[in-house]
């Protein structure tokens, strides 16, 4: 991923496993973006949004469009598996919906929240890149941006 993103015209400044909350913060006060990746994408025990939610200080709320990307791209079959589960199977596949938010909601789109419902903390942003993917880029503070999949990178 950094090969391809340096030869884009983005200059790479470091390169650091993120392992703490501490970290994360050091990190995004020392450069101007940040990319978290667990590797493989988001899973129901990964606790990258948990951490940089605790970083960031937002408290995690779950994105309603991502589940319902989640369950459309489903194939029948596994929904009818995940409607007949229980409730903890359901819990733990809705924990990768499960985002740092700011209050009153995310960035939709570029455009601020409502002025009234806006404080002077970090922006929390979802952004689907692809129509065809359920997984969104989370940007936290305008700097982070979580759970890069693998193959996104390789674009």
């Amino acid at each position: 991923m950094t090969k391809r993103r340096c030869g884009s015209g983005i200059t790479r400044r470091g390169l650091a496993l993120i392992r703490s909350v501490e970290a994360a913060r050091r990190m995004t006060q020392k450069y101007d973006f940040v990319v978290t990746s667990g590797g493989i994408g988001p899973t129901h025990d990964d606790i990258t949004y948990q951490s940089l939610g605790v970083a960031f200080n937002l408290p995690l709320k779950h994105h309603e469009e991502t589940k319902r990307r989640m369950m459309g791209m489903s194939s029948p079959e596994r929904r009818k598996e995940l409607e007949e589960a229980p409730a903890a199977v359901r819990e733990a596949r809705d924990r990768m919906a499960l985002f740092p938010t700011q209050p009153g909601g995310h960035v939709v789109g570029g455009e601020e929240i409502d002025p009234s419902k806006r404080t002077d903390g970090p922006t929390s942003e979802v952004i689907f890149v692809e129509e065809d993917k359920w997984v969104p880029v989370v940007r936290l503070g305008g700097k982070v941006s979580c759970d890069l999949l693998p193959d996104a990178a390789r674009r």
